[in-house]
């Protein structure tokens, strides 16, 4: 089966991410920041991570003392030989855009803007790097930078439409 590594600071967005990837058959690990989720990779090698790019590097006290994103976390993966060739899908926002350039010279997968972001695209992109007969040996692609996709995150309910569409460039 394959992973999914899930890096939100919203407890709410995690927690709806994971039962929404569960149901769909993916297994999922999630954290709230980056040096957990950096933690999490020895354990089972991921098929592809969803990073908040607002991801602090770790809460409480200690994160005022060493403020860091999520593309933080992403450089960190890209300096160890073991996390790089991991798929990371950055979700960001419009606000930034120096977040999607530093995002594409880490060499993110991809790179989706939360406003506007629907539950099918997500998904979409989760299939493609993912698959679902992927395994963590595989070797993934490594696109030439991040793609901006300006979709409508909503927090989308059982319902909505879940057929996978393919990637767009």
């Amino acid at each position: 089966m394959s992973v999914v590594v899930i890096v939100e600071p919203s407890a709410l967005e995690r927690e709806a991410l994971e039962m929404k990837l569960r149901r769909e058959g993916y297994d999922t690990l999630s954290t709230q920041n980056g040096r957990d989720a950096i933690a999490l990779l020895p354990e089972a090698i991921p098929d592809v991570i969803l990073l908040d790019a607002s991801t602090p590097w770790q809460h409480g006290a200690e994160a005022s003392a060493r403020p860091a994103s999520g593309l933080d976390t992403l450089e960190r993966m890209r300096h160890d030989p073991r996390w790089r060739s991991i798929p990371v899908v950055v979700l960001g926002d419009a606000a930034d855009p120096s977040d999607l350039r530093r995002a594409a010279d880490l060499h993110a997968a991809d790179f989706l803007l939360k406003s506007g972001l629907t539950w099918a695209d997500l998904l979409s992109r989760v299939r493609y790097y993912a698959g679902p007969h992927a395994s963590p040996a595989h070797a993934h692609p490594r696109p030439h930078g991040a793609r901006e996709h300006a979709s409508r995150f909503a927090h989308d309910g059982p319902d909505d439409d879940d057929s996978p569409r393919p990637p767009t460039n």
